[in-house]
């Protein structure tokens, strides 16, 4: 398959910055322009956070990561509805007739930081918490304009951004997978395949809800 890839640089910390990104992508020809006028993009965004116990934590790195894990959301999610609005319906010949026509689909991709609270990471993890409050606030006041946002939770995926992280670390590492029912860590590809379903018009149905994909490793509350 074919495609033309475009690459944005952006800095989300940034509102011009994203608004830019986004007035990019929605005059890119020929391929982007014609999936925005019928699917619209989808959101994908994540950000690591400073790891200090609540009571250190530098308040230039509490509002450097609000910055980005927050506003920069914030901003990605409202531009892109915007771009969704004026959108037309896409029908789907997969759906019975009775069920509307969407405008576009957003998952934002959080992380399982949301449903507990990770040791020395308070910076990080209220902003994950926020992220799912904003998933559901947008959802509840787009839906009805056939606009579905939902939200991805992901637990330890192994990235090139990880094996760098000392989570990678062999000690680290094996307390993680021994701490996973499933043994190890998650694949980077079993995100994107849920991406593609929760964006899929045979998911219509899903409105403002956060999938966490960690392999089990929250149900023990670690």
């Amino acid at each position: 398959m074919d495609l033309d890839i475009l690459v944005v640089p952006t800095d989300i910390s940034i509102e011009e910055s994203v608004k830019n990104l986004m007035k990019t992508a929605g005059g890119f020809p020929p391929l982007l322009s014609s999936y925005l006028k019928t699917r619209g993009p989808d959101v994908f965004v994540q950000t690591m956070g400073t790891k200090a116990k609540f009571s250190s934590i530098p308040t230039e790195d509490w509002v450097a990561i609000q910055q980005t894990n927050i506003n920069g959301i914030f901003w990605l999610v409202r531009e892109q509805i915007s771009i969704m609005e004026k959108q037309e319906r896409l029908i789907t010949p997969i759906a019975s007739p009775k069920r509307p026509a969407e405008r576009g689909s957003i998952v934002v991709l959080s992380a399982a930081a949301a449903v507990i609270a990770l040791p020395d990471g308070g910076a990080y993890t209220h902003t994950k918490y926020t992220a799912n409050g904003l998933t559901k606030a947008a959802a509840q006041d787009h839906a009805s304009n056939s606009i579905r946002i939902n939200a991805i939770l992901p637990g330890y995926i192994y990235t090139e951004g990880l094996a760098s992280h000392p989570a990678a670390m062999p000690e680290a590492a094996k307390r993680i997978i021994d701490g996973c029912p499933l043994g190890r860590f998650g694949e980077a590809g079993e995100i994107g395949d849920l991406i593609v379903m929760m964006s899929s018009l045979r998911n219509g149905f899903m409105v403002g809800s956060s999938v966490l994909v960690d392999g089990g490793q929250t149900l023990s509350g670690e």
